[in-house]
């Protein structure tokens, strides 16, 4: 006897409707900071000194959420750079990750997808580092 797969569960229609504190900023720059429990993303506009970059928003989700915007942030890349090219990446933004790193991996396939961004990486590295206190 052939089983029946369950259908899916069509999702409800989301309805979107801004607050009446909403804002439209542009970033520039932005900083991650992960904890246990959750991923706080800093946004900025980096303007003339590049060791000053003010602050204007901070946004915190729970790491679920943080999975799901970088798959969408995946595909709206994608999709960008289908119909207009590649995006480069100018040398210097990504810091070098140790060998040691157990993000060693995506740093080579980054490298490897973005050769232009390790022309003059900087010897510093880039490690996420948790914060266990939030």
């Amino acid at each position: 006897m052939a089983t029946k797969k369950k259908q899916p569960t069509p999702s409800p229609e989301i309805v979107r409707q801004r607050t009446p504190d909403f804002a439209n900023r542009y970033a520039n720059y932005s900083h991650l900071q992960g904890s246990l429990w959750d991923l706080r993303m800093a946004f900025g506009q980096a303007e003339g000194d590049p060791k000053l970059v003010p602050i204007h928003t901070n946004i915190t989700m729970p790491w679920p959420q943080a999975k799901v915007l970088a798959y969408f942030l995946q595909l709206h890349v994608a999709g960008y750079e289908s119909d207009n090219g590649r995006i480069k990446i100018p040398a210097g933004i990504i810091p070098r990750v140790s060998e040691k790193s157990l993000f060693h991996n995506l740093y080579q396939q980054f490298i490897a997808d973005n050769p232009e961004a390790a022309a003059a990486a900087t010897t510093a590295t880039a490690e996420p580092t948790p914060s266990k206190s939030e």
